[in-house]
């Protein structure tokens, strides 16, 4: 193929990147006493998360909790899975069948982190009321006697990412379909159990670095407030998600995006299947779409989570270890134009997003053709210009001391991503983009 030249004009704004405070901004959440910047730096710069659902429901083969055709008496829509196929006598008992015989907490860990994730969210109970730790609130768990397993599960998870050095998670369901008093007039009693849960989850298994729960309606399933507090007195550095109805630390979306503009720290949450939880005829996504997606989170200075559906005997599938093992590759080779950068300075585009961090900016171009142009304003000096995904320069042209102008060969364009990473004579803005 005839290599073609695709011009791209980059101005980099100096007003914006150059001489600002190398400080964070401050910025107080709401009914949180500490602040943004500080207690979230870690997860701003690890950047790359996953989250797996795994229960005994995966056994259906079917979306778990939403496949149990019982009562949901605080939720009226039918449009996301429908009222359920499995009938509640052979659903709540699937956890007798439960083995997860080829569980490995340890490799799971390895295959995350491999795969260049920073931290896992695991569940501890989704909506179907089953706990995957060993709960004294109920027998209805993964080490009741008449489990195969047998044995807690939030555990082993969290002892597999203590001795690799992984951050963990827990995610929590507020809504419990199976608890007979949740949504009724003894609701009170739910209450109490809901609490009693999360003070086992954040007192029995050390340092967690964040809880995550779901079902942020009705905001009445919980005291939603008393329930922050008491997370925060128990774990004081445990960052908290924003579905208990009132901020704390972190926002968090299915399958959307935040704006640029967005003020908080915030979680983008992606399924590498067709859904949360394993099914019989799961497809994983190419990793092309991966990395757009994950380009389109943090250029928005976000963070990207993503969803991961064992297999029923506790494994993941060969395609999503296939899957994973690449996108370990790609940012093994590219990883810095992802962990610690910050969103912008400038808006996200049809064609890709910019990052940066340090003196330098990164343009991942997802998308282009021979008209694209980058225009951004500048007057400031660029000390160098690279391809970093074959790590060689990039030759430009100075365009009227406000400009340049990229020469980049078609031959050197990348169907992943192709990211241009320009270095500046100064630091740019660490301040994050909390104004």
């Amino acid at each position: 193929m005839k290599n073609k030249i695709i011009f791209l004009l980059i101005f980099v704004s100096l007003n914006i990147l150059m001489g600002c405070t190398e400080n964070a901004v401050e910025v107080p959440y709401k009914n949180h006493l500490q602040t943004v910047t500080t207690r979230t730096e870690w997860f701003r710069e690890v950047r790359l998360g996953a989250i797996i659902h795994l229960s005994p429901g995966v056994i259906s083969g079917s979306e778990i909790s939403w496949a149990r055709k019982g009562p949901r008496r605080d939720f009226k829509d039918t449009s996301w899975f429908g009222l359920g196929t499995i009938p509640v006598e052979v659903y709540d008992n699937y956890y007798k069948q439960f083995s997860a015989e080829k569980f490995d907490a340890k490799e799971w860990i390895q295959i995350l982190k491999s795969a260049g994730l920073k931290y896992i969210v695991f569940t501890t109970k989704h909506w179907d009321g089953f706990c995957n730790f060993d709960s004294e609130y109920t027998d209805y768990k993964i080490t009741n006697p008449d489990c195969p397993f047998g044995r807690d599960m939030v555990k082993e998870i969290v002892d597999a990412c203590r001795e690799l050095d992984f951050k963990i998670g827990l995610y929590y369901a507020r809504p419990d379909w199976y608890h007979p008093d949740y949504y009724t007039s003894n609701h009170g009693n739910y209450v109490n159990y809901f609490e009693n849960q999360v003070r086992e989850l954040l007192t029995n298994y050390g340092k967690i670095d964040i809880l995550w729960f779901d079902g942020g309606h009705p905001p009445e399933i919980s005291a939603s407030q008393s329930v922050l507090d008491m997370v925060y007195s128990i774990q004081p550095d445990i960052l908290v998600n924003d579905r208990l109805t009132v901020d704390a630390d972190f926002k968090t979306t299915e399958f959307y995006y935040q704006d640029l503009s967005n003020p908080y720290p915030w979680e983008g949450n992606f399924t590498l299947g067709i859904g949360w939880s394993w099914k019989p005829d799961e497809f994983t996504i190419p990793l092309q779409e991966i990395i757009g997606r994950i380009t389109n989170c943090l250029g928005r200075n976000g963070n990207f989570s993503l969803g991961i559906g064992p297999k029923p005997d506790g494994s993941f599938t060969d395609n999503d270890k296939e899957r994973l093992a690449e996108l370990g590759n790609w940012l093994e080779k590219t990883g810095e134009a992802y962990y610690g950068t910050l969103g912008g300075p400038f808006e996200p585009m049809d064609w890709g997003a910019y990052v940066y961090k340090d003196s330098c900016m990164y343009v991942h171009i997802l998308y282009y053709n021979e008209d694209i142009k980058i225009n951004i304003p500048v007057n400031n000096e660029i000390t160098d210009v690279t391809l970093l995904n074959d790590g060689k320069q990039i030759s430009y042209d100075n365009i009227d001391n406000s400009a340049i102008s990229l020469k980049l060969e078609n031959s050197r364009i990348s169907q992943l991503s192709t990211i241009v990473k320009i270095t500046f004579d100064k630091k740019l803005h660490r301040g994050v983009r909390y104004e």
